[in-house]
């Protein structure tokens, strides 16, 4: 009994952790959202919503992990899993249609945003990838997509999970770190992020 009980907090700890990965990778995304949009073209009520939405992803995937069920060594999500990674993949196209939103309605764009909206360009393709895995392990049976069954393949996990973040997160870093260093980049305050549109000044 003790052994069954082990397993289980071991694949509990396996899943929240994927869940702790996946949903800060999406959050981080939003953030570059928020630092480019310096006139406010997106209302900051809607940038605050869709982070909200994903922290309370997070919060339910966490707690239905506890719920999910393992069937002769193979792990079966819950629904309130699966209704988490639904509200991931919503996240992911909401961002993007936000950023191509954002694209579109700017006019000249600062040399600091143009790297990070390169970053998000370059990072689609890998946490596209990284999603689909996640996506894959728990709305389908196929068990080489879970890490957490005892059929589950490591050289699946390890390219279309782990290196996927490594990489998606590595771009956005030195894109990132690139941009601030940008002489017209923007540093934006905690009253700027509250405060409503302003018109950009010439």
């Amino acid at each position: 009994m003790g052994t069954v009980t082990y397993r289980d907090d071991v694949e509990i700890a396996i899943a929240v952790c994927e869940l702790i990965g996946l949903a800060p990778l999406l959050l981080t995304y939003v953030g570059v959202l928020r630092q480019i949009d310096v006139n406010q073209v997106v209302p900051v009520k809607w940038l605050n919503i869709v982070s909200i939405v994903g922290i309370i992803g997070l919060i339910i995937g966490i707690a239905g992990v506890s719920t999910a069920s393992d069937d002769g060594g193979s792990y079966q999500p819950s629904n309130i899993v699966k209704a988490s990674m639904a509200i991931f993949i919503a996240l992911f196209v909401v961002y993007h249609l936000l950023a191509a939103f954002m694209y579109l309605q700017m006019g000249h764009l600062k040399a600091f945003q143009k790297k990070l909206f390169l970053a998000i360009i370059l990072s689609t393709p890998f946490i596209l990838v990284r999603v689909v895995y996640a996506a894959i392990g728990d709305f389908t049976t196929i068990e080489r997509f879970s890490i957490i069954s005892t059929n589950g393949s490591p050289t699946i996990y390890l390219v279309m999970d782990v290196l996927e973040e490594i990489v998606a997160m590595a771009i956005t870093m030195i894109l990132g770190m690139s941009a601030v260093l940008e002489p017209d980049f923007v540093r934006l305050t905690p009253a700027q992020l509250d405060s409503e549109p302003k018109a950009e000044v010439a």
